[in-house]
Order: structure tokens, then C-alpha cells, then sequence
């Protein structure tokens, strides 16, 4: 019974009479007995009781529903307030929650502009061309007739007291000039392995091969990777989670482009020290490369620098929103770095940005390697 807390078992003779109920009590019948309870209302709190009039055991009887108020003015002009804000929330995770059970289309008659292979060229030469370089493949991307194997370079130089870092790039099929720049460091590896001594480097060059292939952002299947790593529903960010399955990393480099942005950015997830930032925005400014500076844009970059707030990626992965940089933060690293170059610059300056900041991250000095 809803309005009772606690009874207690009472023993009765069969010669007792039935007592008239105390006053503020109501009267409750069964089969059995009859029995008295305490109203809600007058219970101040305390363990209502059950008094059997008859020997035999108390049994539960239902109490009427108590009133309910009506609501006052002010909670009602609350409730309308709410009631927007609640539906539209709720009606975003409804979409959320949904697009994980609707099966992706394979997009068709969308034609290629340019070729891949160059690519796993770029793998191959640098595996013959250094013992410390190892170039394979994490699996293949099938999409139709479209079928690309996603490759990985492990770098390892045999010295002591070495860090890890992984380096990303491709994730979104339009970004060129971040793929360019890592086959571009594959070179580097091979021709100076002296100048990243101090590093275990993992690459992966091109993470959406059908996206790059046919110049689009998503995957074959429309699938925004980047946004992909709550639900997995893409056969790349299950290749990406199977490959990190058990890894760890010091430092993480994520390479992309930007058409919006008016200059280089670098955003910092999980480090608190900002000084190896700003030291190489520095280096791009001297070198008089366009630093990006969104003073109105919510979170945003200053003076190049932007930080992504881990509340957010929380909020995006309670809404199946996972980014792949909140995934790399969570499982990987708790150093993730995220560079961005303006799409509108030119390719080779964007290159050269890219190299610029990922020699700078790793510490390594420009005289260090051969210009390229």
C-alpha cells in the first residue's frame, strides 16, 4: 500500500469485540478483520499503524488517493518556460539515438578525382628505405566496387627512453594537404631518422581512402568518420579502434584543413601547458604564415591557440556523438593535439604549416632535417 509505511502484526482473542476507531482514524474492512490506519495527512511522518479488531493477522486494504493541488500560477508559467527547452532536448536525443539503427546507403554515381595509390607507394619505398621504418597495412575499406587497404608506419629508432606518438591524418576525405604532409615526414624518417630519435612514431597518412578518392568529407556511406567513434557504424573507426586496441601514446597529432578558417590553429584537448603552442606559433608568424584569431566564435581560437573543453566531448558522447579526438582522449592519450590549416591557402604553404607544427610538437629543430 502506497500510503503506509510499516505495520505490525497484532493478536486478538476470538471473544474480543470490535473497538470504535479513534478519532482521526479511518476504518478499513477485509474478509478477515477489520483495521484501522493513520491518513497520510495526519501521520507526521511516523510509521502508520494497522490495529486489528479480531484475532488474525492485519491485511492491507487500499487508501482513497489523496487530492492532488491544483498548480499554482507560477509553477505553471514555469512548466511553459521548460517545455520548449525539455522537447527540443529530447527531440535531439530521439535523433541521435535513432541514427544509430537506420542502416547507411552506399552512395552511387559519385565520380573519382583522383587516385590513391601514390600513397601506398610512398608506404613502400619508405619500408625499403630505412630499418626503422615498417610499413603495413590495419585492414581494408570495402564500399561496392571501391576497395582501398588503410596503411600504417610504425617508426622505431632502438634508443632509450623513447615517447610514443601517433600521427593522423585523412579522416576527412578533403583534407590533402594533412595526408601530403605525413607521406611528406614518411621521407623524412627514412632520409634523417637522427633528428626523431627521441620519438616512437606511429602514422597513419589516409584514414578515409573513399572520401579522398572521391574528394567528399564522409565515407562512401555518408558516414561523418570524425563523429563516428560512439556508435562505430563505419568500417574505418572500427579498423581505428582495433588497431588502438591496448595502445597508449604520450602525445597524439590529429592533421585537418579548415575551408572557414582564415589562418593555422593548433587545439589543445587535455594539456594544461600551453607553451609548446605558443612557441610554435611563434615559428609560423616568423616564417609569415596567417595564424587564425576567432575572438567571436565560441571557443575558438585565440591567437591561434584553442582549447576543446573535455565537458564538451562528454556532451557529445552522452548524445552518440563521439568525436574521434574525445576517443583518442579517453582511450589513447591524455595529450591529443589537433592541427588545422586553412583550406584557402595554398597547398604547398599548407604542407609546409603542417610539417612546421609537427617537427615543432616533437622538438625537433628545423636544421635538424633535410628541406623537402
Amino acid at each position: 500500500m502506497q500510503d503506509c509505511i510499516a505495520c505490525r502484526r497484532l493478536s486478538g482473542t476470538p471473544g474480543d469485540r470490535p473497538r470504535p476507531a479513534p478519532p482521526g482514524l479511518r476504518v478499513g474492512r477485509s474478509s478477515a478483520l477489520r483495521f484501522y490506519s493513520i491518513p497520510a495527512a495526519k501521520s507526521n511522518g511516523r510509521p502508520r499503524r494497522f490495529l486489528p479488531a479480531a484475532g488474525g493477522r492485519a491485511t492491507l486494504a487500499p487508501m482513497p488517493p489523496a487530492p492532488t493541488p491544483p498548480p499554482s500560477p507560477r509553477r505553471g508559467r514555469s512548466a511553459g518556460r521548460a517545455g520548449p527547452g525539455m522537447l527540443l532536448a529530447a527531440l535531439a536525443l530521439a535523433a541521435c539515438s535513432l541514427s544509430g539503427f537506420s542502416r547507411p546507403a552506399l552512395r552511387l554515381g559519385v565520380e573519382p578525382v583522383r587516385d590513391i595509390a601514390f600513397v601506398a607507394q610512398a608506404l613502400e619505398q619508405a619500408d625499403r628505405a630505412s630499418p626503422h621504418l615498417l610499413a603495413v597495412d590495419i585492414g581494408q575499406v570495402t564500399a561496392g566496387e571501391f576497395q582501398a587497404l588503410l596503411g600504417y608506419a610504425a617508426f622505431r629508432p632502438f634508443q632509450p627512453e623513447r615517447r610514443r606518438a601517433l600521427l593522423l591524418s585523412g579522416v576527412r576525405g578533403t583534407d590533402r594537404a594533412a595526408v601530403q604532409a605525413v607521406l611528406d615526414l614518411l621521407g623524412d624518417l627514412a632520409s634523417a631518422p637522427q633528428a626523431y630519435a627521441a620519438w616512437d612514431l606511429d602514422l597513419i597518412p589516409l584514414l578515409n581512402p573513399w572520401g579522398f578518392v572521391h574528394d567528399r568529407p564522409e565515407n562512401a556511406y555518408g558516414i561523418d568518420i570524425d563523429r563516428d567513434f560512439g556508435q562505430f557504424r563505419s568500417a574505418e573507426a572500427r579498423l581505428l579502434r582495433r588497431f588502438l586496441r591496448e595502445k597508449r601514446y604520450d602525445l597524439v597529432i590529429d592533421l585537418r584543413e579548415d575551408p572557414r578558417a582564415m589562418g593555422f590553429a593548433i587545439g589543445l584537448t587535455g594539456i594544461e601547458d600551453r607553451a609548446a603552442a605558443d612557441s610554435l606559433i611563434r615559428r609560423l608568424r616568423a616564417e609569415g604564415h596567417p595564424v587564425a584569431d576567432d575572438t567571436l566564435v565560441f571557443l575558438g581560437p585565440r591567437a591561434g591557440v584553442a582549447r576543446t573543453p573535455l565537458w564538451g566531448l562528454r556532451l557529445l558522447d552522452w548524445f552518440g556523438q563521439t568525436t574521434m579526438t574525445g576517443y583518442l582522449r579517453a582511450q589513447v592519450s591524455a595529450a591529443v593535439c589537433t592541427l588545422v590549416t586553412p583550406r584557402t591557402a595554398p597547398l604547398e604553404e599548407r604542407i609546409a604549416m603542417h610539417r612546421l607544427a609537427i617537427d615543432s610538437l616533437l622538438g625537433v629543430a628545423p636544421t635538424e632535417r633535410k628541406g623537402r
